[in-house]
């Protein structure tokens, strides 16, 4: 009787026992599946303290705050007296990367504005997305798995004689949106972490030449060269900023304020920003929190300053200006499904005076998932 009742006692021991290590493992497991912090930027953390460090922030300027009011319409315009409506729309190509939802690779498409037709560009057996050209319009950058793991490609501007820039491969780490500077000797891009949060600062800026030696330079959702290749946009946390790469200056240039006065933060959802050629647009959206779309108008350059030019109370993508300036394209949806994708995606394309809507074109034959509009030639 005694035997049995410290046979029992002892099973009763283990079974508290295992039921605490259980337990213990099930918290460990909650830890390790929270969010992790930001991976370092793949063997170059002493870069990454030498280039931010000298970075010195001005004190944020009155013009730069836009508090900004829920319009009522669907897309409020401020000032259009001081505009022309366009007379018609310029020919040219519009690029997307795209995905059919029958299956098959992401490939690189145009959507020819004067035929108003959608056609393939490059469409191969890989998968190929995120492509701008050059200034000058002869090359063309994209982002490729042609050699494996997805590196960033050069090549002429129909698309042929395609050159590998990058080698490298970043563990939980993956390439986006490659951009040429100016003077076209050097690729902008962003390292996107499988793992992130919402910020803006989530993701990694990187450099690189065109011979794919690679330079981290700050974290940020999106850096767009201006037309000097000294200076450049960055979407960071607090806002948008003006980087001067000489003076080694951040300067703040768009602070947005909600109806309350709180800050709104950047984030990785902002999509693209973007500028007209003439420097005299620029946009970016805010689909998830606002489910907006702001242009603004660059009044000047030295010192940046901007004013609200337009509230679109859309959810709009990534966007791109026409080569003259007179019209913006965007990618839009209607609503996103329980999964957080676009619903009935499409093109639409409105002038940038009164921004009535003057083409619509249905992409719903394309995943929502991968879709990116990034150039307009």
């Amino acid at each position: 009787m005694r035997k049995r009742k410290q046979l029992i006692i002892g099973i009763f021991i283990i079974l508290i026992f295992l039921s605490l290590v259980g337990g213990y493992f099930v918290w460990k497991g909650k830890r390790v599946f929270q969010v992790p912090p930001l991976p370092p930027p793949a063997e170059k953390v002493e870069k990454e303290e030498t280039l931010i460090k000298p970075y010195t922030k001005k004190e944020t300027r009155p013009e730069a705050i836009i508090r900004l009011e829920k319009p009522k319409e669907e897309v409020k315009v401020y000032f259009p007296e001081r505009c022309e409506i366009p007379k018609e729309l310029p020919k040219g190509k519009i690029y997307l990367s795209l995905k059919p939802i029958t299956g098959g690779r992401t490939g690189l498409y145009y959507f020819d504005v004067e035929k108003k037709r959608l056609e393939k560009f490059l469409v191969d057996e890989y998968n190929n997305w995120s492509v701008n050209f050059s200034k000058d319009g002869e090359k063309i950058v994209f982002l490729s798995d042609r050699s494996g793991y997805p590196q960033i490609f050069v090549a002429d501007k129909d698309g042929k004689n395609i050159k590998q820039v990058t080698n490298t491969e970043y563990e939980g780490l993956r390439r986006f949106h490659p951009v040429f500077s100016p003077d076209g000797k050097k690729i902008v891009f962003l390292l996107w972490p499988n793992v992130f949060d919402l910020l803006a600062e989530s993701l990694q800026i990187h450099f690189t030449d065109l011979e794919g030696k690679e330079e981290f330079f700050d974290r940020g959702a999106t850096f767009l060269f201006l037309s000097d290749s000294k200076t450049g946009l960055i979407m960071k946390n607090v806002g948008l900023f003006l980087v001067d790469l000489e003076k080694k200056e951040l300067d703040k240039v768009i602070e947005l304020r909600d109806e309350k006065n709180e800050l709104i933060l950047g984030d990785v959802l902002m999509g693209k920003i973007n500028i007209s050629r003439d420097e005299k647009f620029l946009s970016f959206s805010n689909f998830f929190k606002r489910k907006e779309f702001y242009v603004f108008e660059i009044v000047s350059t030295r010192p940046f300053t901007v004013k609200l030019k337009a509230i679109m109370n859309k959810i709009g993508f990534w966007s791109a200006f026409s080569p003259d300036g007179n019209y913006l394209a965007i990618q839009e949806a209607e609503e996103f499904d329980k999964e957080g994708l676009p619903v009935k995606p499409k093109l639409v394309i409105y002038d940038t005076c009164q921004f009535k809507k003057v083409l619509e074109f249905d992409l719903s034959d394309y995943s929502g998932e991968v879709m990116w509009l990034t150039d307009w030639r």
